[in-house]
């Protein structure tokens, strides 16, 4: 988590990498944490390895999803938040960005 000031604009950017197992309460402390920044402008990056919105995101013919209940918990707190996922924003259609990977590590 990085804080601070541009501008006189606050600004709180965080990089995260989220559980690969179903952690709705992952995402609720995340919000919480941040939730001490709601005068910043808050940008939030990384890999939650979860899919927001299974429709859009998946590849097709994929059933696989790591994760059962993180859509609804995510979408739930990024409407709470006034938050959204800028890169679906501006590319609603594209799957490219989705990295599948068929190793176990």
């Amino acid at each position: 988590l990085i804080h601070g000031t541009i501008n006189n604009q606050s600004y709180t950017m965080l990089n995260l990498y989220g559980p690969k197992t179903d952690y709705p309460q992952f995402v609720h402390l995340i919000v919480k944490h941040l939730q001490d920044f709601t005068n910043s402008r808050i940008l939030v990056g990384g890999d939650i390895n979860a899919v927001i919105d299974p429709l859009a995101e998946k590849s097709h013919g994929s059933a696989h999803m790591h994760s059962t209940s993180a859509p609804g918990t995510i979408k739930s707190c990024m409407v709470k938040q006034g938050m959204v996922d800028i890169w679906r924003l501006f590319n609603p259609d594209e799957r490219e960005y989705n990295c599948i990977s068929h190793h176990k590590t």
